[in-house]
């Protein structure tokens, strides 16, 4: 997170997801969660510094004395959720422990020998690395991670494979289609596509020169067979992201095309020195929403019904639909991260061609948006807002740690509408083979702060994963 204010004197909290990272697994390469943790506070003081000591071409000031004491990573990951649903001006006594990035998208670095490559125990692998046991000795998902499996389209078992990544909770996938030597448009990368959609998984590619032709191709196939069946539920849920997306040409045409598909979204790493305003600039003005509409998978549907539905899973705005489709990524620890602190620098800089919402867009909000929320059985999706009248909290999450077993994930609620920014976290629990969800929300109240916890209760009370007694309600009160 970086906390800036403006000219006008208004702080503001800007989430940061990194949208391509690399774990190690079992080889050298990669970097360990805590390592990655470490990189990122880094990167982020780095820009601070950088704001301060160079003001005159940022667009926004750091309000505080920057401190140097390390992150602690443990702290990070897995108590300061709150810090993303608090209003700016609570976080001075806490700003060094808020200063990294919040979430990253990882896959694992190791690569199976050569071949038809089964990534399944990989996966596995993955899954257990981005599990910590805290205090009381249980497995916790660290939240802060969302992890990517990974597929071969060659292997006979993909499918498999891929289902098996869905089951481990993962919350995307990787292809990369240089190293697994597979064609794009290809019918067993179409299939794996589509089982993605019914997945709600998103999936990123590895693209370079060319390759966007190649993914919008894929793309518009089964956009237009999801249409004939009217599988409409399927449209949000197909989530194509171009990784590297630079290396396609910062000023190709074709990629800005591929880029305003509403099914498409271009990931930073490899974007540097002049490009980054080459790229930001024909983004800005080529990118547009009127134009989302006019490929030929749609032609003939009910363009409005098509924007209900796009807007319900995705929530794109007119005047920022660009900046939507682009995230914040670093490629790290491998040699594209080099430029990483460059671009998140550039989002605050004068020169940037976009808004206070258009940065916490492509800073993190973009990513968020695709990553599937992990909900209690039966749960119902969050709303932008929570009612004034339910319960307020204070040390509610501390205590929710302490009555339940096991810490499944924190989803940021993100609020679109006057201005992008993260409205709350969704906090899930599981203890006892059941799950439960919660929802934290600030009132954004300038004298005395207030946060609103309200619980998410399945529609089918039937459902036995989901009916579990929840954490005392000592010391709340009601409005």
């Amino acid at each position: 997170m970086i906390v800036v204010r403006d000219d006008y004197g208004t702080l503001h909290n800007i989430l940061i997801a990194d949208a391509h990272t690399h774990l190690k697994v079992s080889t050298l390469e990669g970097l360990t969660s805590g390592e990655m943790i470490q990189r990122g506070a880094i990167v982020v003081k780095g820009v601070i510094s950088e704001m301060v000591s160079n003001p005159s071409v940022f667009r926004y000031t750091f309000p505080w004395e920057l401190n140097d004491k390390p992150m602690d990573t443990r702290n990070f990951s897995f108590r300061d959720f709150l810090s993303l649903a608090r209003p700016a001006f609570t976080l001075k006594d806490t700003i060094s422990d808020c200063l990294g990035v919040d979430f990253y998208a990882s896959f694992s670095s190791d690569i199976p020998v050569e071949g038809k490559r089964d990534y399944r125990p990989i996966n596995s692998q993955l899954k257990e690395i981005v599990s910590v046991k805290l205090e009381d000795g249980l497995p916790h998902n660290n939240p802060r991670f969302f992890a990517y499996g990974r597929v071969d389209p060659n292997h006979p078992d993909a499918i498999d494979a891929l289902d098996t990544v869905y089951m481990l909770g993962l919350r995307g996938l990787k292809l990369h289609p240089k190293e697994e030597k597979f064609e794009i448009n290809s019918p067993q990368v179409v299939r794996i596509l589509y089982r993605c959609a019914e997945h709600n998984l998103p999936v990123i590619f590895h693209t370079q020169e060319g390759m966007a032709n190649d993914v919008l191709n894929a793309v518009e196939g089964i956009v237009s067979a999801v249409i004939k069946r009217g599988e409409f539920h399927l449209l949000p849920r197909l989530k194509i992201i171009l990784g590297h997306t630079p290396w396609n040409g910062v000023d190709n045409p074709d990629l800005f095309r591929a880029l305003t598909h509403p099914n498409i979204f271009g990931e930073l790493s490899t974007l540097k020195g002049n490009d980054i305003w080459v790229f930001f600039n024909n983004a800005r003005n080529r990118i547009l929403y009127d134009k989302a509409f006019e490929f030929s998978s749609f032609s003939g549907a009910d363009i409005r019904h098509l924007e209900s539905i796009y807007f319900e899973g995705f929530r794109y705005t007119r005047r920022s639909y660009w900046s939507s489709k682009l995230m914040y990524g670093t490629d790290t620890p491998y040699p594209p991260s080099n430029s990483g602190r460059d671009v998140l620098a550039s989002l605050f800089k004068k020169e940037f061609p976009g808004n206070i919402s258009d940065l916490q867009n492509i800073a993190g909000a973009s990513l968020l948006r695709v990553i599937p929320r992990v909900l209690a059985p039966g749960a119902e999706t969050p709303e932008i807002k929570t009612s004034y009248a339910e319960r307020f909290h204070y040390g509610m999450l501390s205590k929710m740690f302490e009555t339940h077993s096991r810490l499944v994930s924190v989803d940021p609620i993100i609020e679109n509408f006057p201005m992008v920014r993260v409205n709350g976290i969704v906090v899930t629990f599981y203890t006892g083979g059941r799950y439960r969800s919660w929802t934290f929300n600030s009132l954004f109240d300038s004298v005395k702060p207030r946060y609103i916890v309200k619980e998410y209760t399945p529609k089918d009370d039937s459902n036995p994963l989901s009916v579990i007694p929840g954490p005392s309600a000592e010391g709340e009160t009601k409005k």
